[in-house]
């Protein structure tokens, strides 16, 4: 079997530029260009995650190629990029908000998974969302999101692929003993493995 010295992530999107800026606005990545075709539309993008480079291509309906979830700004972009990115780690935290079409995709992963979910009441979430929206990264895009799509629910159970610990955050929270139990979890004589 021949060794993989490098993969890289393919992310296929209608609004390549779109798509190019918000990865370099919201995540830092270095810009890596747009390419046109004569006509002048965007064929292929690259933008670059430390030694990654993640190409950026056209939805085509002849390649059956199309972009996830919501196309138009980048939507959707972060985290394909996330999964993208991390498929070429030995290892990562991932954090996000994932929706269940996101589930084959982390199944993907070698390891194991800890799932921490930060919990509180939908007002208190909704409330916390309105009030950081104007002072985020626009990245975050919290100032374009619906009430339905911060909460809803498809976000209010686990995902089942590990144990879960959950978070109330409507009280201080002991980070330590939160990353403690991760450890514990992650540990060969965990009884869930």
């Amino acid at each position: 079997m021949p060794t993989i010295k490098r993969i890289i992530p393919l992310l296929v999107y209608k609004d390549i530029p779109a798509t190019h800026d918000f990865l370099v606005k919201a995540f830092g990545f270095e810009a890596g260009g747009v390419e046109r075709n004569a006509e002048g539309q965007p064929i292929h993008g690259e933008v670059y995650a430390g030694q990654a480079t993640i190409w950026l291509h056209r939805a085509t309906a002849e390649h059956g190629l199309d972009s996830p979830g919501k196309s138009s700004g980048g939507q959707g972009a972060a985290v394909t990029a996330m999964l993208a990115v991390a498929s070429t780690s030995c290892g990562a935290v991932l954090e996000s908000t994932f929706y269940p079409q996101t589930i084959d995709a982390l199944r993907a992963f070698p390891g194991r998974f800890v799932e921490v979910r930060c919990s509180c009441p939908r007002d208190v979430a909704l409330d916390r969302y309105r009030r950081r929206a104007t002072a985020r990264h626009a990245g975050h895009l919290d100032a374009l999101r619906t009430d339905d799509e911060l909460w809803n629910p498809l976000l209010v159970e686990p995902l089942g692929l590990g144990p879960v610990i959950t978070v109330d955050t409507t009280v201080p929270t002991d980070v330590t003993a939160v990353a403690a139990e991760v450890t514990r979890l992650f540990e060969p004589s965990s009884s869930w493995l």
